[in-house]
């Protein structure tokens, strides 16, 4: 997850290629994660991972709350471990960064979140 502006944007990436963003609304509960991973991610993409892969996210509170853990355990989908106190070495950070650089290119600024979203 990252915030552009105040605007929460979420992301995953596949070995495979490919790249999802969604835009989840309010803050993110372990909940919320939930229902934004079931409705939002696996319904539209579960196609389209590569099989056996494994999902990895960091120890925000909502990624490593039960409901979480119990939601991708009941969805039989295989976590990677996070260690507490890690370093942010997860992938997806390079392309958070290329993002801002390519969303903010010579200055361009936004009159609206729907307009930075676009």
């Amino acid at each position: 997850t990252n915030h552009l502006s105040g605007f929460m944007v979420w992301g995953a990436i596949s070995a495979n290629g490919g790249i999802t963003l969604i835009c989840p609304e309010g803050s993110i509960t372990a909940e919320s994660y939930s229902q934004m991973l079931e409705n939002e991610f696996f319904n539209v993409y579960g196609d389209h991972l590569p099989e056996n892969f494994i999902f990895m996210h960091d120890n925000a509170p909502p990624h490593q709350a039960k409901l979480t853990a119990d939601y991708l355990k009941e969805k039989k989908i295989n976590v990677l471990p996070w260690p507490p106190l890690s370093p942010d070495l997860n992938p997806i950070e390079n392309l958070w960064g290329y993002l801002s650089q390519k969303v903010y290119e010579g200055g361009k600024s936004y009159q609206s979140s729907q307009e930075l979203w676009e």
